[in-house]
């Protein structure tokens, strides 16, 4: 298209014939270079195997640089002034065109320049005039001018394109290390959940077994002792092993929820019988008041649902000070009931809180007197989610916490 514009404008002011020869010399040029093009993209070589075809480009561009520089060659010797400035125009603004396709190629760029506009510049040096000669100084100028800017285009494409492939490989690196970590993710998590019965099986026997033993008349007190022991520390980790697992299907994609109405205060009522002992246990008071509010039933999984609060109860219990208290409740606003556990306990400083939901993070608490895993909250935190509920917390050290956990109100009640 540029070839036939440029020609076509120029066509009234020269010789026809020698128009014609540069016409042909373009079109020939071009589409030796547009088979050139076909045949790499065909080829589509590796980067070991650029080489000849940087050279084959390099030749293309001199050869479209000698096209267009042959018709202002031909025809300097017919043309006025006006005819003069009009092609070496024409020229200097091709090669300003070609340099936004060659800049990334500068040796390429700078043969097109050269090819272009240096047989026109030598044969107006040849005419020997002074003025002739201040014209060749002034091609010799552009075609300068035309490197240096080229040149700086070159440099700032080349930065451009190393960026891009580093930022290219930088992602690629991340994608994959990215699909490594969630493969390896799932390998452990699926394994740790095929393990439920080979790992809950021993340790049913170890307890019940130690059951049986202690209710053994003949056997001593002090091996009734150390017997109990024995059971406790089954339990123990039972629990243990199960926090675990239950983490292990959540990140597996495989915890089953059965979602449907449930009655707020049967499964709160449900949860203090439960906690009851523990709170004994510990000496602190246990408090509610759900039986004075409105009855109201939410969308959730009954079982999960006090999984979760049982988690608030016994942490509340476990973390209260001696003779302390803590309290279960709710409140229904705006289509949702919020199910609260408040106690009077030690707190969370402010600079712990951030993470509170952290997996085996107990803030500190690793080696008190209190048993646990560190996975509790981060489990309950996933069983709200996956009911569509939210949960948070609120708390003030040295005066105790309060979590809570919030789910729709269900169209049955």
């Amino acid at each position: 298209v540029v070839v036939c514009v440029f020609v076509g404008l120029l066509w009234p002011l020269f010789p026809p014939e020698k128009s014609v020869i540069w016409f042909a010399a373009l079109v020939g040029t071009t589409a030796l270079r547009f088979v050139l093009w076909m045949a790499f993209k065909r080829a589509a070589p590796g980067p070991d195997e650029i080489s000849p075809w940087r050279k084959l480009f390099f030749v293309g561009a001199l050869a479209g640089g000698a096209s267009w520089g042959l018709g202002p060659f031909l025809m300097v010797q017919q043309a006025g002034r006006a005819e003069l400035a009009l092609l070496i125009g024409t020229l200097l603004s091709v090669c300003a065109v070609a340099t936004a396709s060659l800049a990334p190629q500068r040796s390429a760029m700078q043969a097109f320049y050269v090819a272009a506009l240096a047989p026109l510049a030598v044969e107006i040096w040849r005419s020997g005039g002074k003025s002739e000669r201040i014209v060749t100084m002034v091609i010799l100028a552009g075609i300068a001018a035309l490197m240096i800017a080229g040149s700086r285009s070159s440099r700032l494409i080349r930065e451009s394109m190393e960026a891009q492939n580093s930022l290219g490989m930088a992602v690629e690196d991340a994608r994959k290390a990215r699909e490594q970590a969630e493969t390896a993710s799932r390998a452990k998590s699926e394994f740790l959940s095929s393990m439920s019965h080979e790992l809950r099986t021993p340790l049913n026997a170890v307890i019940g077994f130690s059951q049986l033993l202690g209710e053994d008349e003949e056997i001593s007190a002090e091996a009734k002792d150390n017997i109990g022991e024995i059971e406790r520390a089954g339990m123990h980790l039972l629990s243990l092993v199960n926090n675990v697992l239950d983490l292990a299907r959540i990140e597996a994609g495989k915890l089953e929820l059965f979602l449907e109405p449930v009655e707020v205060k049967s499964v709160l009522a449900e949860s203090i019988s439960l906690i009851a002992p523990l709170a004994r246990k510990h000496n602190i008071r246990l408090e509610q008041n759900f039986d004075k509010c409105e009855t109201a039933a939410v969308t959730a999984d009954y079982v999960h649902l006090r999984q979760v609060l049982l988690n608030f109860l016994s942490n509340a219990i476990k973390y209260n000070r001696p003779q302390g208290s803590v309290h279960l409740g709710y409140r229904v606003n705006h289509g949702k009931a919020r199910i609260q556990v408040l106690d009077t306990g030690i707190g969370i400083p402010a600079h712990k809180q951030a993470r509170i939901f952290n997996a085996f993070d107990r803030l500190g608490k690793e080696a008190g007197p209190v048993e646990g895993t560190g996975i509790g909250l981060i489990i309950t935190k996933r069983i709200v989610e996956g009911m569509g509920g939210a949960i948070g917390f609120e708390s003030v050290e040295g005066r105790g916490s309060t979590f809570w956990v919030e789910l729709p109100l269900s169209d049955i009640t």
